[in-house]
């Protein structure tokens, strides 16, 4: 992945393959796409579906859409951005966030298995409310703000802590996640799939806490006020001048 990608105070990185085509907008500055990426553990895959701008932050992006196809290999690097909006037919808003691209690298098939963060989000902001422990004390579930300038709405993540077979125990200081404590933790995204109430399967994320780091005031807003910065397009390579011949040498 490129060197201006922030892992300190919003950033998603997910490796896999694309479940279909991205989805492209009429004016080609807008897709959308799905990656899938297999548990170790058997499962359904994680599911990111994640929105790709050629315009992020007045920067121009670059981006070879056309090959963002089905069952292309790529590891995504994104920001979460708030995306609430209000249901015209009842008027009900709709809380949930948007992963929006700013890099994006095409891998080999089966490369996405090698050593390197294929599976990670790490969110700095500070806690919406106390941490709701599980009964057995092992675990919870607790919501980081993030806020976003430019007069966007801040970003509220809800991450879980628990210890189940085949994951690892974390030593989750819980007693320290109070309402305001500045954090920027550090999680991976596993699939919380269900079915409703009418048979229709509901695909979901839950993001699993992998480290919490407690940070002081001025160490938070710092990581608030660094932008999620757009890829550049590649630079064009300058024409190599010919070589003087030997001929024209000796003439001078």
């Amino acid at each position: 992945m490129k060197k201006n990608i922030n892992t300190t105070s919003n950033n998603l990185i997910i490796a896999g393959h694309l479940a279909a085509d991205a989805q492209v907008s009429e004016n080609k500055n807008v897709a959308h796409f799905t990656v899938l990426r297999n548990q170790e553990r058997d499962g359904d895959p994680v599911s990111v579906r994640l929105t790709l701008f050629a315009q992020n932050g007045g920067k121009k992006a670059y981006f070879p859409v056309k090959k963002l196809v089905k069952g292309a290999h790529v590891r995504v690097a994104a920001f979460m951005r708030n995306n609430d909006f209000t249901n015209e037919e009842t008027g009900e808003v709709n809380y949930q966030n948007c992963a929006i691209v700013k890099d994006l690298e095409f891998l080999k098939a089966g490369s996405t298995k090698k050593d390197g963060v294929n599976n990670d989000f790490t969110l700095t902001g500070f806690l919406a409310s106390d941490v709701q422990v599980s009964e057995n004390g092992k675990g919870g579930r607790f919501t980081v703000i993030r806020g976003q300038g430019e007069g966007n709405k801040p970003v509220a993540v809800r991450f879980t802590i628990f210890s189940a077979k085949g994951d690892k125990e974390t030593p989750i200081p819980v007693d320290k996640l109070k309402k305001g404590a500045f954090v920027r933790v550090s999680s991976y995204m596993r699939p919380n799939n269900y079915t409703n109430d009418n048979g229709e399967k509901i695909y979901g994320i839950s993001y699993v806490v992998k480290n919490v780091e407690f940070l002081t005031k001025e160490q938070a807003e710092q990581a608030e006020e660094a932008p999620a910065e757009a890829p550049k397009a590649p630079a064009k390579k300058e024409a190599k001048k010919p070589a003087a011949s030997k001929k024209a040498a000796k003439a001078e």
